[in-house]
């Protein structure tokens, strides 16, 4: 089965790792879309498609793991137009994996068919946890939440720098 992860992935952290790889295991073929994928440069999307792109190829690589493809997709801001847009992008997969209460409903109600587990370790993988981390310079905590390869590339994009400016910018 191909089943297709969506994400925001701001950023890519060892839950969402842990997710990739329970599928695979599980004998799925894994598409992961990356959402929400015009905004960058704000606290709840601080990071780019291309680098949230790039982040998730490198966890996967470190972790030997491989995907068939990683897509993009926006934001429609408009139920029907968004779901189009996941079928365009993605007609192939047999189901949709997302936690997101709004994915599951509206993708859900059109028929898709939808997966789910629990979250690994929600409470502490949690993406704007982890960005709250790099804003507060809490170096040690928010790196052990990520793949050693996005923590090493988030730091070459001076991705806690970029935080502290958007959450002091955000108060």
């Amino acid at each position: 089965m191909r089943v297709l992860f969506i994400g925001r992935f701001q950023p890519f952290h060892n839950g969402h790792l842990q997710v990739v790889s329970h599928l695979i295991r599980e004998g799925h073929r894994v598409i992961i879309a990356i959402g929400s994928a015009q905004y960058a440069d704000n606290v709840q999307n601080p990071f780019t498609v291309k680098e949230r792109h790039e982040m998730i190829e490198k966890a996967l690589q470190g972790a030997r793991l491989s995907v068939d493809r990683i897509v993009e997709l926006q934001d429609k801001h408009n139920d029907d137009r968004w779901e189009a847009h996941v079928r365009e992008l993605v007609p192939d997969s047999d189901a949709v994996f997302s936690n997101s209460d709004a994915d599951r409903k509206i993708l859900g109600d059109r028929g898709h068919d939808l997966m789910m587990h629990k979250l690994f370790d929600r409470d502490n993988l949690e993406g704007t946890a982890i960005r709250r981390l790099m804003a507060d310079g809490k170096e040690a905590e928010w790196k052990r939440r990520v793949p050693p390869e996005v923590a090493s590339y988030i730091i070459s994009i001076d991705g806690p720098a970029r935080m502290r400016v958007l959450f002091t910018r955000e108060r």
